[in-house]
């Protein structure tokens, strides 16, 4: 935060920050802790009125990437085969004639055999696609794994964690953000190993389902002493920069080393990775499309001598704000850098999560046709359901409208209020249909039609309507990651097509249904987009329907 003429301040303090409604209800008192005020900045704290509190950003995560950018460029901290693959070096070209082959940068690597019916404890069986996938894995010290949408990634990363550690190897899991993290945690822990999640410990009071497993939960039921400190935290007169509070971080940093010391797999974020220094055999970074080349670096620089990346280069990549960040490249990850300099990938091609019909279209358009369904149309079929599909084979509808765009008030966004209502009416459909409002998703590419459709559903007042407000609405961004049994997407734009001409995000939205998409906007706008326009020609020809239709 910053306060008068830039000293630097945090509030409200230590615990679990106020809910936003709550700051609505009483704005008018604020406490706040400054941390580092300047001796010239020191007259202005006697003034009562004429503050200014700003969010800035966290430079922390910035001086880490910058500092792995830095120790990468020494030369002298990856193993060689490993920094030839980030370099995009070739293998040698393979002796066809000969028995086995094997290029000469992996002289001295020892490739791990995994058997043809190798499954951990607790971990669904590996088909034949996650099976053949890990086979390669574990035999080559640098793998990129593509993951199409619902295809079992992170069962994938569970059961060959699972592997390593029978080969007596320690693995660093990361990711580039904590909900990822957490789910591998939890996946991996559901085989009965145990995980050490180093959690940062600004996220102290953040709920999480698998939060026994981060290191200040696991010192607190180990060590009284850990449980005493933490539990101090939370009183309002703790004050960190007491000599009672750096005698307890220091045990607090004691008890951190030891765990890292015996633990056999550490799980961090990228940027959480660069707090530890310990040495790995194994790094699994999953998400790694959705993060920057250098972020990437952060965790590769424990001196692993194996490095599997897993993600998917046809869904959305890492945000990057700077205009000039992005001519240079920066949004682009280092999974697509090395596809695009000649890599290969190892596809899982077997997905469990949409109806056929749905999955068609991204199967064709985005991976050549190679992506196979794992479920049928009756194992997708709704029992009780009435909806009035177009087309009773396909759980698939464009509902047309010819509403007109605005901007938001920031006038970075836009929403369409007769797509709004539209929205909200087949949302109530469904719900009268005795679907569940958390297994409906509303998902739009922009922010201010997110935030207009919760407005008005906030403004109902029936039951139906409370029940309206339990449904995830969120960007199509954000939902990347995530799916839902019915997924309704509101496209907004009518006058340009926007963001829905990036392929990527297309291929997330329309991948994010299980058993059922409906799609709300302007048909002869969308008509104009090439992969749009070869889903409406094909996939889902005759899934069309006007409001007098409907």
């Amino acid at each position: 935060m910053a306060g008068p003429a830039g000293a630097c301040a945090h509030g409200p303090g230590p615990g679990p920050h106020p809910a936003p409604a709550s700051l609505a209800a009483a704005p008018k008192k604020v406490r706040v802790l400054l941390r580092h005020v300047f001796p010239e900045h020191e007259p202005l704290l006697g003034r009562s009125v004429g503050f200014t509190v700003k969010a800035v950003e966290n430079p922390v995560h910035y001086l880490r990437v910058l500092e792995a950018l830095e120790r990468f460029a020494q030369g002298d901290e990856l193993d060689d085969s490993i920094t030839k693959h980030l370099l995009g070096r070739k293998l040698v070209a393979r002796n066809e004639d000969a028995e086995e082959w094997w290029p000469s940068m992996w002289s001295g690597f020892q490739p791990l055999h995994m058997a043809d019916d190798f499954h951990a404890p607790g971990i669904s069986r590996p088909n034949a696609s996650q099976l053949r996938v890990m086979q390669a894995a574990v035999g080559q010290p640098f793998s990129l794994i593509q993951g199409p949408p619902g295809t079992g990634k992170t069962a994938t990363i569970a059961n060959l964690v699972y592997f390593f550690r029978s080969e007596g190897l320690r693995v660093l899991l990361s990711a580039p953000s904590n909900v990822a993290v957490s789910n591998l945690c939890g996946r991996v822990s559901a085989s009965g190993l145990d995980v050490l999640w180093m959690e940062s410990e600004a996220r102290e009071f953040v709920s999480s389902p698998y939060k026994h497993l981060t290191f200040l939960e696991k010192a607190k039921a180990a060590f009284p002493k850990a449980r005493a400190i933490l539990a101090n935290r939370q009183r309002p007169s703790y004050h960190e920069d007491s000599k009672e509070t750096y005698a307890d971080t220091k045990y607090l940093q004691q008890l951190r080393e030891y765990y890292l010391r015996n633990a056999a797999i550490v799980a961090a974020t990228l940027s959480s990775s660069a707090a530890f220094a310990n040495k790995y055999d194994v790094v699994i970074i999953d998400e790694a499309t959705q993060s920057t080349d250098p972020e990437a670096l952060v965790a590769l620089l424990h001196g692993p001598s194996r490095v599997i990346m897993v993600g998917d280069h046809m869904q959305l990549g890492p945000v990057v704000m700077s205009d000039q960040a992005v001519a240079a490249g920066l949004n682009r990850s280092l999974f697509e850098r090395l596809i695009r300099m000649g890599g290969k990938p190892l596809r899982l091609d077997i997905q469990y999560r949409m109806h056929p019909a749905i999955s068609a279209f991204p199967a064709a358009t985005f991976y050549e046709g190679t992506l196979q369904d794992g479920v049928t149309a009756a194992e997708r079929h709704k029992p009780g359901l009435k909806f009035s599909w177009p087309d009773p084979r396909k759980p698939l509808m464009f509902y047309a409208d010819t509403g007109t765009e605005t901007t938001s008030w920031s006038k970075v966004s836009f929403l369409n209020r007769s797509e709004a209502r539209k929205v909200i009416q087949v949302l109530g459909l469904f719900l009268q249909q005795g679907i569940k409002p958390e297994d409906i998703g509303v998902i739009s590419p922009y922010d201010a039609q997110c935030q207009y459709i919760r407005e008005a559903l906030a403004q109902q007042d029936t039951q139906l309507a409370r029940a309206c407000k339990q449904v995830d609405v969120a960007s199509v961004d954000s939902f990347q990651g995530s799916e839902r049994d019915i997924i309704i997407l509101s496209t907004v734009r009518s006058r340009s097509v926007g963001f829905l001409s990036d392929a990527r995000r297309l291929n997330v939205a329309i991948t994010r249904a299980r058993f059922g998409l409906v799609i709300v906007g302007n048909v002869g706008l969308l008509s104009r987009v090439r992969q749009l326009a070869r889903a409406w020609a094909w996939a889902w020809g005759g899934c069309a329907c006007s409001l007098v239709e409907f």
